[in-house]
């Protein structure tokens, strides 16, 4: 069973990510609206995932290339997909980049793919 993180600010857009992860009973889906509570998670100890899905890079709080240096600083071998309505980022930690609009195929495939193979 794998344990995904979905950080994402819009409440509509992770809801549906979350649903999507969910509905195979292989996944068990944490989702959050902002970085703090990520890197509250991270400090104390609980950032216990097998792939993390940062679905803004725009978030206010902190970029999401920002977020990602964060999670990959303790857990470099963690796979990351980032994703965006903006371009995507000249450098960037992500393992996998998926433009906005997509679709949600393509993200499980690349889910798959990581949770497999870690690249």
């Amino acid at each position: 069973m794998a344990k995904i993180l979905v950080v994402e600010n819009d409440n509509g857009i992770r809801e549906f990510l979350g649903d999507f992860f969910a509905s195979s009973s292989e996944h068990t889906v944490t989702m959050v609206e902002n970085t703090q509570t990520v890197t509250d998670m991270i400090e104390a100890g609980l950032f216990l995932f097998d792939l993390a899905i940062v679905a803004n890079h725009g978030i206010p709080d902190m970029k999401g290339v920002e977020l990602i240096e964060q999670i990959k600083n303790p857990f470099p071998r963690l796979p990351i997909i980032l994703i965006s309505g903006l371009p995507e980022p000249f450098w960037h930690q992500a393992d996998a980049f998926l433009s906005k609009p997509f679709y949600v195929d393509k993200l499980g495939e690349m889910a798959t793919r990581l949770l497999e193979t870690g690249v």
